[in-house]
């Protein structure tokens, strides 16, 4: 769940396309490939994207990065199909748009990682994964996360009830 979400916010941010699952295949801002990185200061060296590629496959999120590639190419391909006057050729194209697609994503990601995480902070993590304890952690990771999303939602919709109750005894809000 929390890959998926991360998943979905990278994509937005990258691409500029709408996260709602109303809105039909294409919608949005085309996304083109990420261009090279804007400054000095963006530039991710080969040192710092392999740990940065090496902690996402520890946490489990490089799957989750992998993941979307098809479901992303099988939306295209659909829209493809249905508005293209040559859908063989535009496949084609999409397809070599997608080729790397996977690491201009991990690209992407290790650009933000970079303004907070040093490369001696990452290979103290991915050294802590290559414990047993830290392979424990990594394999629990995906249920905490699923399990926290669910308490959190719960306890916040049991709060705003509560807020809301109270704001309406007070005469502070409206029936809804």
């Amino acid at each position: 769940m929390k890959h998926t979400l991360l998943l979905a916010l990278l994509l937005a941010a990258a691409c500029g396309a709408p996260l709602s699952a109303a809105a039909p295949a294409g919608a949005g801002t085309a996304c083109t490939a990420p261009a090279a990185p804007q400054s000095e200061s963006e530039t991710v060296s080969p040192e710092y994207l392999e740990a940065v590629t090496e902690f996402l496959k520890n946490s489990g999120s490089y799957e989750a990065l992998e993941a979307v590639t098809p479901q992303l190419r099988q939306m295209m391909e659909q829209t493809i199909r249905s508005a293209s006057p040559d859908p063989e050729e535009a496949l084609q194209i999409t397809d070599e748009f997608f080729k790397d697609f996977t690491l201009d994503l991990v690209r992407i990601v290790a650009q933000s990682y970079q303004k907070h995480l040093g490369l001696d902070d990452l290979r103290a993590y991915n050294d802590f994964f290559r414990t047993a304890a830290g392979r424990r952690i990594a394999q629990a990771m995906p249920q905490l996360s699923k399990e926290l999303y669910q308490v959190s939602a719960r306890y916040g919709t049991e709060k705003m009830q509560s807020i809301l109750q109270t704001l309406k005894e007070k005469k502070l809000l409206k029936e809804l």
